[in-house]
């Protein structure tokens, strides 16, 4: 599994988390997401719709949802894999 955009404090975090290794690798890439939209976004508005198509993403149903981030599906980083 390929993890662009991890820290390396956190790939130490994500391999010390044993069985939750998947669960700690899907929630650090999406708070690595959400820092990106607070430092690139300088219009509050906008930094609103952007989490908003997060928050939308991850509680859609499927997979092939219009706004499901094509990263995380690849990581198995969907609804599903949190129960």
């Amino acid at each position: 599994m390929r993890m662009t955009g991890i820290s390396p404090l956190q790939r130490v975090l994500i391999a010390a988390a044993g069985g939750a290794r998947d669960r700690a690798s899907c929630l650090f890439m999406l708070d690595n997401a959400c820092a990106q939209v607070a430092r690139t976004v300088h219009e509050p508005l906008m930094a609103q719709i952007r989490l908003a198509w997060w928050r939308d993403g991850l509680q859609a149903e499927t997979a092939l949802a219009p706004h499901r981030s094509p990263e995380m599906d690849l990581r198995g980083c969907g609804r599903t894999s949190w129960r």
